[in-house]
This record gives C-alpha cells, sequence and structure tokens, in this order.
C-alpha cells in the first residue's frame, strides 16, 4: 500500500505528453495526465525525484488559476537551486507570478540566482 514506485521512464514519457499538452493549452488535461502517472505520489516524491514533472504540474495549475495547488507545489520544492534545475526554477517561477504570489516568484529567482553567483565567482576566481 502507500504510494507507488515511480519510475523514470514513466516519469520522461509523461514530461514529453505534459510538454505535446501545455504546448495546446491543454491545462486541465496536463493536470489529469500527471494525477494518473502519480497515483499515490506525494508533492514531495514528485519535488525531489521528478522536479520536471511537478514543474509542469505547477504550470497547469497556475494557467487554471489554482493558487493553492501552485503554492503548495511551490513550498515542496523551496529548496530548488543550483544549474540543472535553471529552466524548472524559471517556469516555477513564471507560475507562482501567474496567480498573484510576486513574492515567492521573486523570492525564488533570488534563490535560484544566488549559487548561480556565486558559481561564477569561484570560476573567475
Amino acid at each position: 500500500e502507500g504510494s507507488l514506485p515511480l519510475d523514470e521512464n514513466a516519469a520522461s514519457c509523461v514530461n514529453m505528453l505534459a510538454e505535446v499538452l501545455l504546448d495546446l493549452r491543454q491545462w486541465q488535461r496536463v493536470r489529469e495526465v500527471i494525477a494518473d502517472f502519480t497515483m499515490g505520489a506525494t508533492t514531495d516524491d514528485l519535488a525531489w525525484r521528478f522536479p520536471d514533472v511537478l514543474c509542469k504540474d505547477m504550470q497547469a495549475a497556475a494557467a487554471l488559476g489554482q493558487k493553492e495547488s501552485v503554492y503548495q507545489m511551490h513550498l515542496a520544492s523551496v529548496e530548488w537551486a543550483g544549474r540543472e534545475l535553471v529552466d524548472l526554477i524559471l517556469a516555477k517561477a513564471d507560475a507562482l507570478e501567474a496567480v498573484g504570489l510576486r513574492a515567492e516568484a521573486t523570492e525564488t529567482l533570488q534563490k535560484c540566482l544566488a549559487p548561480l553567483l556565486e558559481l561564477q565567482d569561484k570560476e573567475r576566481g
């Protein structure tokens, strides 16, 4: 019982499908596809194991005006930082901005940029 063991291949398929649906502006469908895939998975699972899937869900929720959902997903993913997640962090900030959570969007961008700027400084040395 409990959560379904999520699998990387399934996640990448869901991701591709969600991407296409997002392009087609099928917001509700994105959420349904992700909900089917993540049956039993917590938002925290998604935030850490499949951040890209969570991000697609967040974008869809924002487009549907589901402020509370967007906020909950934001809380689950506040620790995101680093180069590999930059695109996702920017998309997350957009989703927060879209539902009027401007302070959270700004904070998200600052958290994202701080480690990158530190890295740049180290590389310049």
